[in-house]
């Protein structure tokens, strides 16, 4: 019987030679292994080729288009698990790749924000050198984590609002030219916590403390001060 590293190394070869068409055929095919991959026990040491394991997320994130939400669904469940559960550090472009791959997600597959905010978070929470390197991508005008954050459903809002908080762990911020991110983020955060409730639940009283968590970082991280009018 082979070992669940042996499935794993042979599951994620196969993947690499998969191209997709967008037939049936090609969708089956990549359903197929995902559910493979995804049915392994992570809470286990799988991975004994880390090189290996970052060209499967990249694979994925280049060949899964975005709007396709079970496979985009599946994907997110592997991201979180490898970086979650089996420690594999995302960096360099293949971060970026993801980071804009969960960007474009959200905005065309919003049924699956929930596993894509969770992918966010976890490459932020699990690497807080991440926290530089994605701020930019996440806090900007027309980023759709903000969107989420401010919307109507509270569970996505509260991953959305912790992404927005993790983007403040990295000590290399206070040196950091992002003032302008972080003013953004701000007013964000400040909007959201002066605003009328609209509940009264614990899921909301949790945002708000999330929120505020936010400004408090934010505020630590780069040393300049809110003006609230």
């Amino acid at each position: 019987m082979a070992s669940s590293e042996n499935i794993f190394n042979n599951l994620s070869s196969n993947f690499s030679q998969l191209s997709y068409g967008r037939t049936k055929g090609d969708i089956s095919q990549i359903n197929r292994i995902l559910d493979e991959i995804n049915g392994l026990d992570y809470r286990y040491p799988l991975v004994t080729n880390k090189t290996r394991a970052v060209l499967l997320v990249n694979q994925c994130c280049s060949l899964i288009p975005h709007d396709e939400s079970d496979l985009v669904s599946k994907c997110c469940r592997l991201i979180t698990n490898l970086v979650v559960h089996q420690r594999i550090e995302i960096e360099g472009q293949t971060l970026s790749l993801v980071a804009q791959w969960c960007l474009l997600a959200i905005k065309h597959t919003p049924s699956t924000n929930a596993e894509i905010l969770g992918v966010l978070k976890a490459l932020l929470t699990c690497n807080e050198k991440n926290s530089l390197h994605l701020l930019s991508l996440i806090i900007c005008s027309d980023s759709p984590v903000l969107s989420v954050a401010c919307g109507s459903y509270l569970e996505t809002a509260l991953t959305a609002v912790q992404c927005l908080e993790a983007c403040t762990y990295c000590d290399e911020l206070r040196t950091a030219n992002i003032k302008s991110e972080l003013e953004l983020a701000s007013t964000i955060f400040l909007k959201y916590l002066t605003q009328e409730p609209k509940v009264d639940s614990i899921l909301y009283n949790k945002v708000v403390f999330d929120f505020n968590q936010g400004v408090v970082h934010y505020r630590k991280s780069v040393h300049f001060t809110l003006i609230v009018q």
